[in-house]
């Protein structure tokens, strides 16, 4: 069974993007860590949902975003 393993980058990103959220709406900021988590379920089911990254970098050979956004997640 694939899993999602969430890089210490990521988790301070997250967090840092919730700071920023919660400036805003302490709802919405509240709710983010759900929506990653939810879309980070669905990228497990659904591997090459998205669009394609090019990179150089190997460890992000063949890595499909939704919404061409950047992330640090990585199903395996």
């Amino acid at each position: 069974m694939k899993r999602i393993r969430v890089r210490a980058a990521a988790r301070a990103d997250n967090k840092e993007i919730m700071e920023h959220i919660a400036r805003d709406s302490l709802r919405s900021a509240r709710r983010f860590p759900w929506a990653i988590e939810k879309l980070a379920k669905r990228l497990v089911e659904f591997p090459k949902l998205g669009a394609a990254y090019e990179s150089d970098d190997i460890d992000f050979a063949d890595l499909q975003f939704p919404d061409s956004e950047s992330t640090s997640y990585s199903i395996e």
